[in-house]
């Protein structure tokens, strides 16, 4: 579906949204050839328990390297049961568990996750304790197992990034042109060029829960620590929204990102 839509400074936007139905994961499928880090923002850990069917799926696969990352939010979380969570679902794959604050919502976990990205990564799972049931049930059917063949299959192509169809987003709609601002900000911040027309003809995946290319995300992992101490770290979300505009801006920001690499995002059915 494309549409053509005229905005300001005679920008003309031609806007095409991707979306692609789960296929069938054939029984001889190999990934050996590919490296996975799987990145998890853990802050709670009842939810967590509801994700782990999805997040083991990964076994399934033959790949040449899988590793998950866990950030774990120390206040919130008792390790101990991570842990024993961990060996009893768990068979494959190396672990790396990260202890910190809930500093930067699930933005600041990614974050400090991507600090142990191995250089020669081709896939990177972005994946959160989110609360709210009907988004998270929904994100998350990127990861069963035909959802994680379609996806990988769909990284081989022009696709930068994968998600729930009913969570891409389009920049042009509701508020998310907003934070045009901002994300230019971020751009200058990492001499990256910033382009209106890119802005406009991008989609994101609202509640960033996905699949990606991690050579989209080199330039955020290579200012990994710069932008986790723009977090926020003092207030709490639900009572105070507006003090994490970073945050918010990151969520777009990571859209952005994909388009400004000349990829797009597509949405599974």
């Amino acid at each position: 579906m494309s549409s053509f839509k005229k905005i300001s400074n005679n920008i003309i936007t031609n806007k095409k949204r991707f979306e692609t139905k789960l296929l069938k994961c054939p029984d001889n499928v190999d990934f050996s050839g590919l490296n996975v880090s799987v990145c998890i923002h853990c802050a709670n850990l009842d939810i967590f328990k509801k994700q782990i069917g999805h997040i083991k799926n990964f076994e399934l696969f033959t790949w040449n390297r899988l590793q998950f990352i866990i950030n774990v939010v120390v206040e919130s979380i008792n390790k101990d049961e991570l842990y024993k969570l961990i060996n009893e679902h768990f068979k494959e794959g190396k672990f790396i568990i990260i202890k910190s604050k809930n500093k930067g919502l699930d933005i600041g976990g990614f974050l400090r996750c991507l600090k142990y990205i191995k250089n020669d990564d081709h896939i990177i799972a972005k994946i959160h304790t989110k609360g709210r049931d009907d988004w998270r049930n929904g994100m998350m059917k990127i990861f069963t197992k035909d959802g994680i063949y379609t996806s990988v299959m769909q990284l081989q192509y022009n696709i930068g990034m994968i998600g729930n169809n009913n969570q891409l987003w389009d920049f042009y709609k509701n508020i998310n042109m907003s934070y045009g601002l901002s994300i230019n900000k971020l751009c200058n911040m990492m001499n990256m060029k910033y382009n209106e027309r890119t802005l406009h003809n991008s989609f994101l995946i609202g509640g960033t829960i996905f699949m990606c290319k991690k050579n989209i995300l080199n330039d955020i992992i290579r200012h990994q620590d710069t932008l986790y101490q723009l977090c926020n770290e003092k207030d709490n979300y639900y009572q105070n929204p507006g003090a994490f505009q970073f945050e918010l801006t990151m969520e777009r920001f990571l859209g952005f990102v994909v388009y400004h690499y000349n990829k797009n995002i597509v949405g599974l059915i």
